[in-house]
């Protein structure tokens, strides 16, 4: 009896393509490329993988890998799996990876919304990647927590003016000493402070 060849008139190796849950075994490959062609034929692109939608919707910012494609308002890169929207970071992240465990978030340490380099991408709890957030509430939760201010001089009892902002006395000090060396050079151009248009008269 003549042994059955192990792959396909086309070659294909048949342990790895062939169907035989039908009538007519047939090799999944061969059918595979006949749709192609057949639909080159007829000027009707072929469907491309996930993968290769990936790959060819990336760009190189930087160390940043950069989502070319869609992003939502939010600014976050949106791929279609399985006609699902999904994140684009996450697919990236999952690629490589495997799944994010549940309750995680994934933080971008690049501050990038739109980079899927899965290297700036680092699982965290929701509570985490808040407090690490850049928001104008966080960033004031975060100045009124620290004991300095934005320009690094410390906030005590006797160097702050107090209120809600927390002022510096130090920066209003700067502050002042940058506005009269501005006046005094405006003066010496002879430009006289009684010309300001709030006032019809000069007051000497």
């Amino acid at each position: 009896m003549k042994a059955l060849a192990d792959t396909c008139l086309r070659g294909h190796p048949k342990a790895q393509f062939w169907s035989v849950e039908v009538r007519r075994p047939y090799c999944r490959e061969c059918k595979r490329l006949d749709l192609i062609a057949r639909r080159r034929a007829q000027g009707v692109k072929p469907r491309l993988s996930t993968e290769a939608i990936f790959l060819d919707h990336l760009a190189y910012v930087g160390d940043c890998i950069v989502w070319t494609g869609y992003l939502n308002p939010a600014g976050y890169g949106i791929i279609s799996i399985n006609n699902r929207p999904r994140r684009a970071h996450r697919y990236a992240y999952e690629r490589l990876h495997g799944p994010i465990a549940p309750g995680l978030h994934l933080d971008h340490l690049c501050r990038n919304r739109c980079c899927v380099n899965p290297g700036h991408l680092e699982p965290v709890t929701i509570k985490v990647n808040v407090n690490r957030g850049i928001s104008k509430q966080v960033t004031r939760e975060r100045a009124l927590n620290s004991n300095a201010c934005r320009n690094g001089h410390p906030l005590t009892v006797e160097t702050r003016l107090g209120g809600k902002n927390r002022r510096c006395r130090m920066c209003r000090r700067e502050h002042l000493r940058r506005w009269r060396a501005k006046k005094a050079q405006a003066l010496g151009k002879g430009n006289s402070p009684c010309s300001s248009r709030y006032s019809s008269a000069c007051v000497r």
